[in-house]
């Protein structure tokens, strides 16, 4: 997707793609949105019905988070290391608190967010972090589209190819064709 695009869509939704300039080692984000600007459509409309959810998300698991759990969870990470400190640490944490590794914060860092856009198949691929079944739903719906419609321009398309397959209307297909 053209760069363009792709800033439109985080100015969009700054929940849902708060990892997009993360790194390689926290998200697949990072490459950007793998696909071609036909999608763009089909993903605004997604990103526009789920940035709230996932804020709201994001706020609930505020509200429920302890300040004092981060730094916990970063000194057993850090001293995880040396197993019978860890397991003291573990230990005197989960008495102080037994939620605190039940929580969706202490596992995916944040309240649920974009991991993942490419096109694969033919069709769009989009993964999130963690979510609502609403949310995935919203996903869900987004992907089916995609089979639809020609990643190139927009337009309604259908899968196509042999052993690599695309989503492409008739007249970016018999371009392509011609072009190759």
């Amino acid at each position: 997707m053209d760069l363009e695009l792709d800033k439109k869509l985080c100015k969009l939704a700054p929940h849902l793609f708060a990892d997009r300039r993360a790194s390689m080692q926290v998200t697949c984000l990072c490459w950007g949105f793998d696909c071609g600007n036909g999608w763009y459509e089909l993903l605004k409309e997604a990103a526009t019905k789920l940035e709230p959810l996932c804020k709201a998300e994001y706020e609930k698991y505020i509200q429920i988070e302890k300040p004092w759990y981060k730094p916990v969870r970063e000194a057993i990470s850090f001293i995880s290391r040396a197993s019978f400190l860890f397991h003291i640490l573990y230990k005197f944490a989960s008495w102080l608190d037994p939620n605190i590794y039940n929580s969706p914060m202490h596992w995916f860092g944040g309240g649920p967010r974009a991991s993942q856009v490419k096109e694969k198949y033919g069709g769009l691929r989009f993964y999130l972090t963690h979510g609502t079944p609403e949310m995935y739903a919203i996903v869900g719906k987004a992907e089916s589209q995609s089979l639809m419609t020609c990643e190139t321009c927009g337009k309604p398309g259908k899968r196509r190819g042999r052993e690599w397959l695309y989503t492409r209307c008739n007249s970016c297909w018999k371009k392509e064709q011609r072009d190759s």
